[in-house]
């Protein structure tokens, strides 16, 4: 049994003691129906919240998927893949570290890519 319902249950019980004790069933039944609206209105919550912190950690993973795979492009040399990857990261909603991480090596392939095409350049010329 869930804990939920086990408090619901505990509480649902303890209303109709008191409640038949005392004579007031009309109070108790009163009693009764408010404390599980609020029973149900909270589990409601509780499983909003949990599908949504469940979207999240899905959503940070993949992008942290993504993120990883750039990583690797650059320790490759595959510069231009690097930066298609983290380009696909555009729209999706990044952790701090993750936006620091992905901005720096935007600022890595940037430096990388240029001194890649420097040196290309130089290489042609001085086959020439």
């Amino acid at each position: 049994m869930k804990p939920t319902y086990v408090v619901l249950s505990l509480t649902l019980t303890g209303l109709i003691t008191f409640a038949s004790h005392h004579g007031r069933a009309d109070d108790a039944f009163s009693s009764i129906t408010n404390a599980t609206g609020k029973a149900n209105s909270a589990v409601n919550n509780a499983q909003d919240a949990a599908a949504k912190a469940k979207a999240e950690a899905a959503a940070t993973a993949k992008a942290q998927g993504l993120i990883d795979k750039a990583k690797s492009y650059i320790a490759d040399k595959k510069y231009q893949p690097a930066l298609d990857t983290l380009n696909k990261l555009k729209g999706m909603k990044l952790t701090t570290e993750q936006q620091t991480m992905v901005d720096g090596m935007k600022t890595q392939l940037k430096s990388l890519m240029a001194a890649s095409d420097t040196g290309k350049s130089l290489g042609g010329l001085l086959n020439k």
